[in-house]
């Protein structure tokens, strides 16, 4: 993220047009169990071995380590899916941290961490919103936000997802935020069974469908 879109991200994070008050918000039901159907029908845990999955991996990874600070170093990863990159960093040395809304998918995490003990892995696993984050302020070194701007629809949610992100950076950080285009299925150059969203079966109404996000470089955190 270059410096003149970093500074309109922080004028947007420190408006008043979005209440403050991280730490209290809760997913509401209906999106816990959006979240919870997407991810049963979705092979999240193969996305990243496809051909286009590879690509986007190992790109974002270089985009990663261009900006990360050496090990160690503590890292939060939100909305973290089965936890790639959090596997990927803590074998670097890194100390990350694992968030994700889906129970299903933290459970593979788990399950992955048990059956691997001796693998380097994320110190800690569990449920969570971006939206209300646990973490202290200034905890982390970095921020990785890799999908949950796919899932929050409303303005407000993605801008309180975005100022908690801007909260537990120390300063000097840097976040790594993916978003995803209603148009990528268009522009992904896959076959329609493969790009089709099981959850808006096509229409292209649910922000989670088809393609890869576009990854921008990090922004450093003021």
């Amino acid at each position: 993220m270059s410096r003149a879109r970093w500074d309109i991200f922080k004028r947007i994070l420190n408006s008043d047009t979005i209440g403050k008050g991280w730490g209290s918000l809760a997913m509401s039901e209906h999106s816990k169990r959006s979240i919870e159907q997407y991810y049963s029908e979705y092979p999240e845990h193969d996305r990243l071995s496809s051909s286009s999955g590879q690509l986007e991996f190992e790109r974002t990874k270089r985009i990663v380590l261009r900006f990360l600070p050496n090990s160690p170093a503590t890292i939060a990863d939100i909305g973290a899916g089965t936890g790639p990159y959090s596997f990927w960093l803590a074998s670097l040395g890194y100390e990350t941290h694992l968030v994700e809304p889906s129970r299903r998918l933290v459970e593979i995490c788990r399950n992955r961490m048990q059956a691997n003990p001796s693998q380097p892995g994320p110190q800690a696993i569990e449920i969570g919103d971006a939206r209300s984050l646990h973490f202290k302020d200034a905890f982390c070194d970095a921020v990785l936000m890799f999908g949950p701007l796919y899932h929050l629809t409303e303005r407000e949610d993605r801008i309180r997802a975005l100022r908690e992100s801007h909260r537990v950076l120390k300063p000097g950080g840097y976040a790594f935020i993916a978003t995803i285009t209603r148009v990528a299925s268009f522009i992904d150059g896959e076959s329609p069974a493969e790009t089709t969203c099981p959850w808006c079966k096509g229409t292209g109404d649910y922000p989670t469908c088809g393609g890869t996000g576009e990854i921008e470089e990090g922004g450093e955190s003021g």
